[in-house]
């Protein structure tokens, strides 16, 4: 509050605007409370004593906050006459000071403030030098609220709190305890304190826990606490690991606060505890903690930050719960039994992916239920959809769930229909709907009209209607159902089929099949393509216009619509699948070349094209070297394979773009017995895992072979081997590797070719 020299009912002293002079001082009127820097007000009023003491003299003041200030050799009797003005304000209720010494036992100074009778509460910090609890607070007898922060050296012994002792109710806060191991010693000097109403024990350094370190409680070596007064209990940032056992004869005791501890259970039961608090101890014992609580009394819960990943059934029996915090937890299940907490109205969770998402939709919920007139059973199992409790909803029938779908709230309804989704058998798996008389919809269907779903089904001759009839066969069951609909439904016999198997259903006929067909189907459709029969590519060509057009048959069907001698009928039929299926751009690509003479020439320029997937077309062209396709293929196919340029050109495609391909394009290669490898890398024979026995006859390079240290270990059944561009030098460079394949294979025969 800065002064400006104004009359003012509140005092501050810290800035240079806020320095007056005695004569203005005893000019205020009407002060409640004054805030001072101690020592910079020291420093810039003189005298500042002065000043103070005309303040002081005020009847109506009643609150004092004194920071920065410290007992030093230097300035002894001025912070003595400020300690005797201070004592003199015989209205001060409250008072607020930070005390620090650099005088040894300076204790019995404070002695002064004794004189406070009047003083109702203190808060006092202090700091350095001081070794003894401050004894004139047992003469403070209308104290009711006691702050200590207590210095770094003050020892902790039986009587420490003795002074406190004869003091009436009164709340007792103690910060930045220093050493965590006495700890222990402070609360249980606490708990002897037969008048203490409110108590707080917190460390300031928020250091992280370290479970291993926690501080627990000795046994208890009997005899009662006196502490039985008490009302409130706050222990915060200590790393306790358990509590004092003392607490359960604390008759009176309706707040518990243990924040940022190591807590897992309570040490007994607490039947008045009305607030609890646990946020930070990371392993509590849920259920335990429930059962040490009292149903009828326990209003609010916070176990924020805690390892909780569901809540216990027994929640459920807290039916004067009003507020559960979950903030940061990983928590995955919500009870349904929170349906019994009639006085909920706070339910604080992290579940984005869910309907509960903050807590707050789920109050929402819970507070619809209750103003209808829903069986305990019913809500149960609206609250188990919305909040999809697997656990719950395995024991519900899929009968139970049909009149959550005519519930006001959309996303029970949409919960409802997953649900039913898993329970209700799907008819289409089993059953050819088209020979079926017809479908009666109840409700809509979520991303369809009404309208559009009747035209997909009557497409497909099904027959869609909005009344159940006598013609119907299944019921289809959407959202918005009325409550005559639901009736309805349970009623009838009819098996029932929720949208999206529908929905499902539809887009599997409007798919052609040929697309997800298996290898199998694939090889006899190809089969059937390359034939020399006209019959059988005109079957081939009516199937893919059905059933579509496989990615793997695209370049098939390309080539046999390039033939320059195929049946002009079946070209043009050809042609017209191609347009149906192909991209426009290979279309294009077809239409400009198929005019040549030369089919070689036309393969060649569709190589060349860059529209075309070059690997997809050399593992199509390569497929006419395997048996099942080259002894039924037309002469233009087998004289396309039988070119060495286009047959360079797909090996090469392939041993460039994956293991897989270059393994095919070897397999492809070894339909003959003899194989001529002369032109080709050899480090693509030697490393390949294509099945290479069965060639009798390889010819290669005499340079590649003199490279190579383990050369064709997997042709096992090799007999002739044909050494080309060869001479004198390389063959004897040969020998050495020629012995030891020879003593492989004792067939073996090696020739040279010169």
């Amino acid at each position: 509050m800065k002064n400006n020299h104004h009359l003012k009912n509140s005092l501050y002293f810290g800035s240079e605007k806020d320095i007056m002079t005695p004569e203005e001082a005893e000019k205020q009127s009407g002060i409640k409370s004054i805030e001072i820097q101690y020592r910079w007000a020291h420093q810039k009023t003189h005298p500042f004593c002065d000043v103070f003491e005309k303040l002081v003299s005020h009847p109506t003041l009643t609150s004092i906050k004194v920071e920065d200030f410290k007992l030093s050799s230097q300035t002894l009797a001025t912070d003595i006459r400020f300690l005797e003005l201070l004592s003199s304000v015989k209205s001060l209720t409250y008072l607020n000071i930070s005390v620090a010494s650099e005088v040894p036992e300076s204790e019995p100074l404070l002695d002064i403030l004794a004189r406070l009778t009047q003083l109702q509460n203190l808060n006092i910090k202090l700091t350095s030098r001081f070794e003894y609890f401050p004894t004139f607070v047992n003469q403070l007898e209308n104290l009711g609220i006691l702050e200590i922060e207590i210095n770094h050296s003050l020892p902790v012994s039986q009587d420490l709190f003795l002074p406190l002792q004869q003091l009436n109710f009164f709340n007792l806060k103690i910060w930045e305890y220093p050493d965590p191991a006495l700890v222990t010693q402070v609360i249980s000097n606490l708990m002897q304190l037969p008048n203490l109403q409110q108590c707080e024990v917190s460390s300031i350094h928020h250091s992280p826990l370290n479970p291993a370190k926690a501080i627990a409680f000795p046994e208890d070596t009997g005899g009662l606490p006196k502490a039985i007064n008490l009302e409130q209990i706050i222990f915060q940032n200590l790393n306790l690991r358990q509590l004092p056992t003392a607490l359960i004869h604390c008759k009176k005791l309706e707040v518990l606060k243990v924040e940022d501890n190591s807590i897992v259970a309570l040490p007994g039961y607490l039947p008045q505890v009305e607030h609890l608090t646990l946020n930070g101890n990371k392993t509590i014992d849920l259920d335990q903690i429930l059962s040490c609580l009292n149903p009828a009394t326990l209003q609010s819960l916070n176990i924020g930050s805690c390892a909780v990943t569901q809540l216990p059934a027994r929640i459920g029996d807290f039916r004067v719960l009003q507020n559960i915090y979950l903030g940061r937890t990983a928590l995955q299940k919500i009870p349904v039994e929170l349906v019994f907490l009639d006085k909920l109205t706070g339910f604080h969770v992290n579940m984005p992916q869910s309907e509960v998402k903050d807590g707050a939709p789920l109050i929402s919920l819970l507070k619809y239920v209750r103003q209808d007139t829903y069986s305990e059973e019913e809500k149960k199992r609206i609250v188990a959809v919305f909040c999809m409790n697997e656990d719950y909803l395995n024991d519900v029938s899929g009968s139970e769930l049909i009149p959550l779908l005519n519930v006001k709230i959309p996303a029970v309804v949409r919960n409802t229909l997953i649900v039913l989704e898993k329970k209700i058998t799907n008819p289409f798996e089993h059953s050819q709907v088209l020979s079926l008389g017809g479908i009666c919809l109840f409700g809509t269907v979520d991303g369809i009209s009404t309208k559009e779903l009747k035209e997909k089904c009557r497409k497909h001759n099904i027959q869609l209607e909005s009344t159940l009839t006598e013609k119907a066969t299944h019921i289809l069951i959407g959202k918005g159902i009325t409550e005559e609909q639901v009736q309805l439904v349970l009623q009838s016999k009819l098996p029932l089929v929720t949208g999206t198997q529908l929905k499902s259903y539809l887009e599997k006929l409007d798919t052609p099949f040929l697309k997800e067909s298996d290898e199998n189907t694939q090889t006899n459709l190809t089969r059937l393509l390359i034939s020399v029969e006209p019959a059988n590519v005109q079957l081939a060509l009516e199937m893919i216009n059905q059933g579509g057009l496989p990615e793997s048959i695209l370049y098939i069907l390309v080539l046999v619509v390039l033939q320059k001698e195929l049946d002009s009928k079946v070209k043009k039929k050809a042609m017209t699948v191609l347009e149906k299926y192909a991209s426009a751009e290979i279309v294009a690509v077809v239409k400009c070349i198929r005019m040549k003479t030369d089919y070689l020439k036309i393969i060649r320029l569709l190589w060349k094209s860059p529209e075309v997937d070059k690997t997809l077309l050399a593992r199509t062209i390569l497929q006419f070297h395997f048996e099942e396709y080259y002894s039924i293929c037309s002469k233009e196919h087998q004289d396309m394979i039988q070119s060495e340029t286009i047959l360079k050109d797909c090996l090469y495609q392939l041993f460039i773009t994956s293991p897989e391909d270059a393994d095919f394009a070897v397999q492809s290669q070894t339909k003959n017995t003899i194989l001529n490898w002369s032109w080709l890398p050899l480090d693509k024979l030697t490393s390949s895992k294509a099945s290479l026995d069965k060639v009798e006859g390889l010819k290669i390079q005499i340079s590649d072979f003199v490279k190579k240290k383990k050369p064709l270990k997997s042709f096992t059944g090799l007999k002739a081997l044909y050494l080309a561009k060869s001479n004198a030098s390389l063959q004897e460079q040969a020998k050495a590797n020629l012995e030891k394949l020879q003593q492989d294979l004792p067939q073996l025969q090696v020739i040279f070719d010169e």
